[in-house]
């Protein structure tokens, strides 16, 4: 505004500016007061920032005397630069294929004009424009999502911003990265049968876990002569958990077929099991497996329990007809065994007498009496209660 007064009256009055970006007169409005005593106004509604905007009146009266006021001037100049507040990354430290956000809350005396992101999570360091996710261009929340990044690599990235009068800020370098470096675990190998008969096929299976995922499982084995590997198939769960199967249908007879499981994960670790073994022979023509039947006579004289033994081998000639498998003949046996004779007849496979005979440390009474409790047994358990002993007996 301008006060000016005149003796005889204002014709007009100007302002000389640059604020449009050259410098041009334009005419100012009589607000208040008369020609002869008035108050004249001009508005800057649209003028550049960061640059100063001179201006300067000039009166002109009804008889052409001029007057001109000094130069004047003003603008505003913003040299501050944005303030980032704060950048949280979440999650802080991902698991194997968790998507990453990175939010950054910035602020601005005017406003923001861009924000980025520099990152080298596609390969190579490159910027990508995070998005306003909340507030305003003075104070608001920044977003940018890493959904898809290499694994077994550090991902490092910085956020840049620039306000409206280009003034940048950059925060320090972060970095996250998902490595992997655990070796996938082999929670258990399960074969079925334990024991298997001649003509069984026999089934193995792994039930494998691993923090990422299985890429592949095989099995390395002997049984068609020569130490070689074979894929196992993948028969339940998921490739974090999961249970894998290998099938033995044609194997060698009177040999030892021995075998153990090799897993590896996505990320190129490894695992491997302990070595297994089953032994499967060919039945003599013409005769069953032989089986030891033990029988136990309990002769009581007073309070004293004598216990005798006697061992003889059962051999019988095989019928004719279909094959009857060991295992199945020696549960047949021995219910009937037990029918005849239910207070005084045990049956015990060979191998787990064989087994009893080895075990040093035990009484003979203490032997005969083992010898009772494993007949009421099966095979497996039978075996599992010998281990016990053997280890209670070590020194």
């Amino acid at each position: 505004t301008a006060h000016i007064t005149e003796n005889t009256q204002i014709q007009t009055v100007k302002i000389e500016t640059n604020y449009t970006g050259s410098v041009s007169n334009y005419t100012m409005t009589l607000l208040s007061g008369s020609l002869q005593d008035g108050v004249w106004n001009f508005t800057f509604d649209n003028y550049p920032d960061n640059n100063l905007i001179l201006y300067r009146i000039f009166a002109l009266d009804v008889f052409g005397n001029a007057n001109t006021t000094v130069q004047a001037g003003f603008g505003i100049v913003d040299t501050l630069e944005p303030n980032i507040v704060s950048i949280t990354q979440d999650p802080a430290i991902p698991a194997y294929q968790d998507i990453v956000n990175v939010t950054a809350h910035i602020t601005d005396n005017v406003q923001i004009q861009t924000v980025k992101i520099e990152t080298n999570h596609t390969g190579t360091l490159f910027n990508h424009t995070m998005t306003l996710l909340s507030g305003s261009l003075q104070d608001g929340v920044w977003n940018f999502t890493f959904d898809n990044y290499p694994v077994n690599r550090s991902i490092v990235y910085r956020i840049f911003t620039l306000d409206m009068f280009d003034n940048v800020n950059a925060s320090i370098q972060f970095s996250f990265g998902y490595f992997d470096i655990i070796e996938p675990n082999i929670l258990s190998v399960t074969q079925d049968p334990v024991v298997p008969a001649y003509q069984d096929i026999v089934n193995v299976t792994a039930h494998i876990t691993d923090s990422t995922q299985i890429q592949t499982v095989y099995i390395e084995t002997n049984y068609t002569g020569t130490l070689t590997n074979y894929s196992m198939s993948f028969k339940s769960g998921s490739l974090q958990d999961g249970v894998w199967n290998f099938t033995f249908i044609n194997y060698s007879l009177n040999k030892l077929i021995t075998y153990r499981i090799f897993v590896i994960d996505v990320f190129g670790n490894t695992n491997a099991s302990e070595q297994f073994s089953f032994i499967v022979f060919k039945p003599t023509d013409g005769k069953w497996p032989h089986f030891i039947i033990f029988i136990i006579f309990f002769l009581i004289f007073g309070s004293v329990a004598t216990v005798g033994t006697m061992r003889f081998i059962l051999k019988r000639k095989r019928q004719k007809g279909p094959s009857i498998m060991k295992s199945e003949y020696r549960s047949r046996l021995k219910h009937k065994l037990h029918t005849d004779f239910p207070e005084g007849v045990y049956v015990i496979s060979t191998e787990v007498m064989e087994r009893i005979n080895r075990i040093v440390g035990l009484t003979e009474a203490e032997r005969e009496l083992l010898i009772q409790d494993l007949t009421f047994m099966g095979e497996e358990e039978a075996t599992q209660w010998i281990d016990e002993i053997e280890k209670s007996l070590k020194p």
